[in-house]
């Protein structure tokens, strides 16, 4: 997955039309890309993508922290 700055990959990507989200299970993780390299990447169990509004909602099951790090220059 790709839009603007950022790019995502997971095992599973389920693209739900109607709702213009996108939600990735399975190892999902996401990297904004910003001139000069990565600024951020964020784990977690699944991720939620709303297309619409680019709010991104980060799940984690109970025996896990979701994880974002931020590389500040």
């Amino acid at each position: 997955f790709s839009k603007g700055e950022l790019t995502g990959n997971s095992d599973q990507i389920d693209w739900l039309y109607t709702t213009e989200e996108v939600i990735l299970t399975g190892n999902p993780y996401i990297v904004k890309k910003v001139r000069g390299g990565d600024s951020g990447k964020t784990r977690g169990k699944e991720l939620k993508i709303d297309l619409k509004t680019d709010k991104i909602t980060i799940l984690s099951d109970d025996t896990r922290r979701t994880e974002t790090v931020i590389k500040q220059d």
